[in-house]
């Protein structure tokens, strides 16, 4: 499992009561960083990752390999069906942690290098799809990409937003993606350092 370490650290250290006031957003997009990506697909999309989100002292986030920081045992934390899944994504293979914009920010997905997350990938078109956050949820919207964007395995029809919820998978072409909020993803990080302790 790699994630960016400084988010990673930041989201361990975090009080359940921080995180009920979404300092990361509503959701965070976990994308699964292929097996044999081009050359420059993790480069283009750790520089991508917004650093805006979270703690004004977080800082820049970026892939890390080294192991997550130690903390104390928390007896009262257990898995529930969903977490036990994700644990199982994220030990599968790597993954990059996204928070999502400030509300009302429109978060564009896509290979051109001006999107505010870029996907090197030839499955993915230069502007294929939107994120937004609204006061009543999350927003996707597929931008008339060539390969589509998918929501647990349907296929968007362009320019017609889907509202996302945790635990939902997504596709830009050939990337794989799914949401997830930042305390589901804290228990399952902590459920792991508790493993390896």
């Amino acid at each position: 499992m790699v994630l960016p370490q400084e988010f990673v650290e930041a989201l361990l250290q975090m009080s359940p009561t921080h995180l009920r006031n979404e300092p990361f957003g509503p959701l965070l997009l976990l994308v699964r960083v292929p097996p044999k990506p081009p050359a420059d697909f993790a480069s283009a999309l750790e520089r991508s990752t917004p650093t805006h989100a979270g703690p004004s002292s977080l800082p820049p986030t970026g892939f890390a390999t080294t192991e997550l920081p130690t903390m104390q045992r928390d007896p009262e934390e257990s898995l529930d069906p969903d977490q036990i899944g994700l644990l199982a994504e994220l030990e599968s293979s790597v993954h990059c942690a996204v928070p999502l914009p400030p509300r009302g920010t429109p978060f564009s997905i896509g290979r051109s290098r001006d999107n505010s997350i870029v996907l090197r990938d030839d499955s993915v078109s230069q502007i294929h799809a939107e994120i937004t956050v609204h006061e009543d949820g999350v927003a996707l919207v597929d931008r008339q990409s060539k390969n589509g964007t998918w929501v647990n395995g349907l296929r968007l029809e362009a320019g017609r937003p889907r509202w996302l919820q945790p635990m939902d998978r997504l596709q830009f072409g050939r990337i794989q993606a799914f949401t997830c909020t930042a305390p589901v993803l804290r228990g399952v990080l902590r459920h792991r350092l508790r493993q390896l302790l």
